[in-house]
């Protein structure tokens, strides 16, 4: 189980989770690379939905249903979560040991169906729709009222 520990000479917390080192480093493509890596079993890729968790948001202008292709902007939990949602925030003092039991949401934003598009060469409506699902998710999410804070960031 992860938890949030607070660092009390910084005055930051930070996420500890065992569970984030059992994810697969199959596609880590080091930037030095050609991006010439086979991407067919890539779980982001269009029409691998089937290898993702369930999705929890998408935006699709054809009507398709969801966890099938069809998408523009697709979201899921992290199948390797930092943080869940499940889990309680229990918070545990022991002075220089304070921490907090791993609560929070860890989802993938899938922005683009191209798997190869880098955000440099997004057009208006690439930005347009990335950043109506940022929307919908900090909203949805905010609903959950013991979540404090949504921080969004891209690797």
């Amino acid at each position: 189980m992860s938890e949030i520990r607070y660092n009390f000479l910084k005055d930051t917390y930070t996420i500890i989770s065992v569970e984030r080192s059992k994810r697969p480093h199959d596609f880590t493509i080091s930037i030095y690379e050609e991006e010439t890596t086979d991407i067919s079993k890539c779980p982001f890729e269009y029409g691998n939905e089937d290898k993702t968790p369930p999705e929890i948001f998408s935006i699709r202008p054809d009507g398709s249903l969801p966890n099938t292709p069809g998408w523009l902007v697709r979201v899921f939990p992290n199948k390797y979560p930092a943080l869940r949602i499940e889990n309680q925030p229990i918070y545990e003092g022991y002075h220089m040991f304070d921490k907090i039991g791993g609560f929070g949401a860890h989802e993938v934003i899938v922005e683009t169906p191209d798997h190869f598009k880098h955000i440099h060469d997004f057009e208006d409506k690439d930005f347009i729709n990335m950043f109506i699902a940022f929307r919908e998710r900090i909203k949805s999410l905010y609903q959950d009222l013991r979540i404090k804070y949504v921080h969004v960031f891209k690797n």
